[in-house]
This record gives structure tokens, sequence and C-alpha cells, in this order.
């Protein structure tokens, strides 16, 4: 087994884990009728942190698989990084609304999770911008190239 692929499965492992531990947790307070503000506290963290998760992991994913899967023309390229910054615009405009939600509700802790995954889903869509730009440039350049040769 590989050092990469034994790490992928101990984190699977591990949300699995704790998916099922917490869900457990809640469904038994559910059924025993031990409605308290901390239970329903903790219904709402997991629902918007699950929700969360499986809407970034399933767009992430699916324009990784994207890029993996296609031909590496330049052309094919530019098209996929720019469904690429589409799809991470989409996920920082997400986590603003819920650090919004989140100074309104002065939940310091999510505030700072909320800023963290923007700080580096920023990141990650400046690298595809960059990549983006460079390659833009490359078709420019290679164009006027093109256009010199036929002209002499």
């Amino acid at each position: 087994m590989k050092k990469n692929s034994f790490l992928k499965n101990f984190i699977i492992g591990g949300c699995v884990g704790t998916t099922l531990i917490i869900l457990s947790y809640i469904f038994t307070n559910l059924i025993m009728g031990n409605l308290t503000e901390e239970i329903l506290n903790i219904i709402k963290i997991f629902t918007l942190s699950y929700l969360g998760g499986g809407i970034c992991y399933t767009i992430a994913r699916r324009s990784i698989k994207k890029v993996e899967n296609t031909d590496t023309r330049s052309i094919t390229r530019q098209k996929l990084l720019k469904v690429q910054l589409i799809s991470i615009f989409t996920i920082i405009v997400y986590f603003s609304i819920l650090l919004v939600i989140f100074i309104l509700q002065d939940n310091s802790i999510n505030i700072i999770l909320s800023l963290s995954f923007i700080m580096a889903f920023g990141l990650w869509e400046y690298g595809c911008l960059l990549a983006y730009l460079n390659l833009k440039n490359n078709m420019v350049m290679i164009k006027r190239k093109n256009f010199k040769n036929n002209i002499k």
C-alpha cells in the first residue's frame, strides 16, 4: 500500500467515523426526547459543516477531475482554467456569505474558519488566474509569431 493511499484512507476513515459518532449522538438524544439547546446547536453546526464540506468537495473534485481527464492543448487548458476560476469563485462567495452570518451571530471560531477557507481558496484562485493569464499570453504570442511568419 502506498504511503499516500494509506494517509488518504486514514483521513477518509476518520471523517466517516466522526460523522457516524455525531449522527449517533444526535439520533440518540432525539429518540430519548433530550432536546436541549446544546443538542440543537450541535445539529445546526453538523448540518452546516456537512453541507459546506459536501458542496466544496464536490466542486473542487469535479473541477480537478475535468483537468485530469482531458487533452492538454493550450486552448483546452485555458477553458478548463476558466471553469475552475468560476468554481472557486463560487466557493469563495459561499464562505463569504457564511462569514457574514457568523459575524452577525458573533461566533468567533466559525469566523476564523470562514476566513481561513476564504484565504485558502483565494490563493488557489490566484494560482489559477496566473496560469490562465500565462496561457492566454502564450497564445497571443504564438498567434503573433504565426502571423509574422505568414506575412514573409
